[in-house]
């Protein structure tokens, strides 16, 4: 006979073999389910014993200690696909994390190259033949045009 698995064993095989996600992002959310595995002091209370005022609770503690808004933002990622998973197999009533709101996340202004770095790029992308002169105008029109990769791509 075979143990049963856990209810956090099973999400995380299911986001492993069935969501093919990274191993970085499946260990991240194997940590996070701990933490609140921990919080609400087994893990027979994650399917039944919590609650959006738990969550929230959660969260207070989360910020207490000097969690980060991306942390925070990525844990409540973590638990609203957990929670959606389980409320797909008819295995949660209700769905804890639905009305709790993700902190909103500070913008970052995008990194740039000095106007020296920048000349000193193009004159290593310098040369003939078709793949240096390529490479060169791709420079150009990426510093130029102040362009993302994506975009020239």
């Amino acid at each position: 006979m075979e143990t049963p698995i856990s209810p956090v064993e099973e999400f995380l095989r299911h986001l492993r073999q069935e969501r093919n996600l990274s191993s970085h992002t499946t260990r991240a959310y194997g940590g996070d389910l701990q933490k609140f595995t921990a919080f609400l002091g087994g893990e027979t209370a994650l399917l039944n014993g919590a609650d959006t005022d738990t969550v929230r609770r959660f969260l207070s503690q989360l910020h207490a200690e000097g969690y980060g808004k991306t942390s925070t933002a990525r844990l409540l990622a973590c638990l609203r696909t957990f929670y959606d998973f389980f409320l797909q197999q008819g295995r949660v009533g209700e769905h804890p994390v639905r009305r709790v709101r993700s902190p909103r996340l500070d913008k970052r202004l995008p990194d740039f190259l000095e106007e020296e770095e920048m000349t000193r790029l193009l004159d290593a992308a310098a040369g003939e033949g078709f793949a240096a002169r390529r490479d060169h105008s791709l420079l150009e029109s990426l510093y130029g045009g102040g362009l993302r990769v994506s975009e020239a791509t």
